[in-house]
């Protein structure tokens, strides 16, 4: 009798330890309805189109990338969890700053497995100028910053890669890159946003 309990206890356990792996791998292969789950994306924003546009060309061009990057459902081609935090700092009603996180995201993102600096660099100046066209105030963007540095890290070797990379940026100076020459912020913005 006492070999019998034993045995049906161990088999409650495994029962409810396969049933909550599977719960859990469900959960964290569920695919987010993005348009759904934010009503901003969908505005007809011309912003957001061409940032859909471009998520082809951030795409890893790799497996070891890929691994890297991690879940991709969205249609920026940034990671989920990066998009989700960018959606929940900023507010619906502001849509460049929405855009300019979303490019500086894409821009950061395309610096994974890059082993050319001065590539690296080019897109660490993009993401720069991302990054000046976010309207946050000083607090917020701190805040976003330190959220979004510590989910970029959340894994060793994501932490690794994100060293590899601040090191081969250690002799460059980063500076915007907004594509165009002018001294108006809002001007450059919408340029590099492409927005009005």
């Amino acid at each position: 009798m006492f070999k019998r309990k034993n045995i049906f206890w161990i088999i409650i356990v495994v029962c409810a330890i396969t049933f909550a792996a599977k719960f859990i791998k469900f959960k964290n292969n569920q695919i987010i309805d993005w348009q759904t789950k934010y009503p901003q994306l969908k505005t007809n924003n011309i912003g957001y189109s061409k940032l859909t546009a471009s998520a082809t060309n951030i795409a890893p061009k790799s497996n070891s990338q890929k691994a890297l990057i991690g879940k991709v459902t969205n249609q920026f081609g940034i990671r989920d969890d990066v998009l989700k935090l960018i959606l929940d700092t900023f507010p619906e009603s502001d849509v460049r700053s929405t855009i300019a996180a979303i490019k500086m995201a894409q821009y950061y993102q395309q610096q994974i497995g890059v082993t050319d600096d001065k590539e690296i660099n080019k897109l660490a100046n993009k993401a720069g100028a991302a990054v000046s066209c976010q309207n946050l105030s000083m607090l917020d963007s701190y805040k976003f910053g330190q959220a979004y540095d510590k989910l970029i890290r959340d894994t060793p070797a994501r932490k690794a890669e994100e060293d590899r990379i601040e090191l081969l940026l250690n002799n460059h100076v980063i500076s915007n890159d907004y594509g165009i020459q002018s001294y108006d912020i809002k001007e450059q913005c919408d340029h590099f946003l492409g927005v009005k």
